[in-house]
């Protein structure tokens, strides 16, 4: 029994699976409303992340700054290390709350892309070029 690519009269495998029409990709302007989608949603995570490492930075820095000084330091300079343990706290929260919000950001818009693509060459004509 021959193979079904053999048969003349069928057209090959791959033809049909696309559309009636051809395959269909993005334009320009479906690429760019699917790039400025991306970037603000990453920027939106981003933001987040740092306004929660500056909450969670300043809430486990001010016990730093309230409590009394161990020492009273040397000759007359200032005992600074309660304010250097609390700018340390916020800079770490900071930095490791922005990383994870950029880092979700990135995988959440991958996903969200990914689905808004395929409404977008489902749905959105305009959106798209037919080879």
């Amino acid at each position: 029994m021959p193979p079904p690519e053999a048969n003349p009269y069928r057209p090959p495998v791959h033809a049909t699976a696309t559309t009636p029409f051809g395959p269909r990709r993005l334009n320009w302007a479906g690429r760019l409303v699917l790039c400025l989608t991306f970037v603000a949603g990453v920027a939106l995570f981003v933001y987040g992340g740092v306004l929660v490492g500056a909450i969670v930075g300043l809430e486990r820095g001010t016990p730093h700054l309230n409590a009394p000084p161990p020492t009273k330091g040397i000759g007359i300079a200032p005992d600074l290390s309660g304010l250097v343990n609390a700018a340390a706290e916020l800079a770490t929260a900071m930095l490791l709350s922005t990383l994870g919000g950029l880092l979700l950001g990135l995988f959440v818009m991958s996903v969200l892309c990914l689905f808004l693509r395929a409404l977008a060459i489902r749905w959105v004509p305009w959106l798209t070029l037919r080879n």
